[in-house]
């Protein structure tokens, strides 16, 4: 069946015990066969056509299909002790059964699952908008992260950590899994390669990682925030800038995203912001009175961390 095909039905047996099967059907878009038939034909153990009768319907021409879903799928209804299978197919405007699509092209994590998926819900727009659908792709879909924060990191027990005592007090207090109230952010600053944000993303177990603001990454479940090499004075959408609610560990906020609506996040997560020294946030003038008046944990490294 084309991906994306809805099926509900019913298996009743004849008095010689032969199942007899009523199935109601809605393709994602017209499917073309010369014939028909040849994709329900059930065979057996061994391949051979074990199918006597295959009867068709379809909507009238002029019939809605919320009066065709409801006589047969009705009809299927009043078998009494037949097996049910399937499940019920909704009435839905164009415009919600497309939203459903997207909504299932976002939840999928694969790329090209992801990218097949979404020429299947809208080929017009695919290609009439093929750059921008290209670009959330590439940018959301492109890996299938082993660590799940979007970071190939090589086994711990290789690395000979060496690390501040201000950052092991902070990751013990706040990524125990014991803290209750509302976290402190960290704030490390150093040169690169220096093993910062590997450190950071090692620290807990669901980091969620951020080099930007990007709501499509949000997980509810995350142990804490990285906040990677950010541009602060960027930090938000449409006008919208976000650093003081996540700088602060809010316990909520409502925040939208492009290709997101507005929603309240939960949030409460401990923070770690990893920066070389010219892209300090502190450089931000706000960001940085933001900072003296809310409480903070600024470490400064001149070394590697392992």
């Amino acid at each position: 069946m084309p991906y994306g095909t809805e099926m509900y039905g019913c298996k009743e047996l004849h008095q010689d015990g032969t199942p007899h099967y009523h199935a109601v059907l809605r393709f994602p878009k017209a499917a073309k066969w010369a014939n028909a038939a040849e994709h329900f034909v059930m065979r057996d153990e061994v391949g051979e056509v074990d199918t006597k009768a295959i009867h068709f319907r379809v909507p009238t021409y002029y019939q809605r299909e919320s009066d065709f879903l409801r006589k047969t799928q009705g009809y299927c209804d009043k078998f009494e002790d037949s097996i049910m299978f399937g499940k019920l197919i909704e009435v839905l405007s164009a415009a919600e059964s497309l939203k459903r699509k997207f909504i299932a092209v976002h939840d999928e994590p694969e790329y090209g699952e992801a990218k097949r998926m979404l020429q299947a819900a809208d080929p017009v727009g695919f290609i009439k908008h093929h750059p921008s659908y290209m670009s959330y792709l590439e940018n959301e879909k492109r890996m299938a992260y082993r660590s799940g924060s979007g970071w190939d990191l090589p086994a711990e027990e290789t690395l000979p950590w060496r690390v501040p005592e201000e950052m092991r007090a902070w990751q013990e207090k706040y990524l125990s899994g014991t803290f209750v109230g509302r976290p402190v952010p960290l704030l490390i600053i150093g040169g690169p390669r220096l093993g910062k944000t590997l450190w950071a993303i090692r620290a807990g177990e669901r980091p969620m990682v951020m080099s930007g603001w990007n709501m499509r990454k949000y997980s509810p479940s995350a142990s804490h925030i990285v906040l990677n090499d950010v541009d602060f004075r960027r930090f938000g959408s449409g006008g919208h800038q976000y650093w003081r609610e996540v700088l602060g560990c809010q316990a909520e906020f409502d925040a939208h995203d492009r290709y997101c609506r507005t929603k309240t996040l939960k949030w409460l997560f401990p923070a770690v912001v990893t920066c070389n020294f010219d892209n300090d946030p502190r450089r931000v003038p706000e960001i940085a009175e933001y900072l003296r008046q809310s409480p903070c944990v600024v470490v400064e490294l001149l070394e590697r961390l392992y």
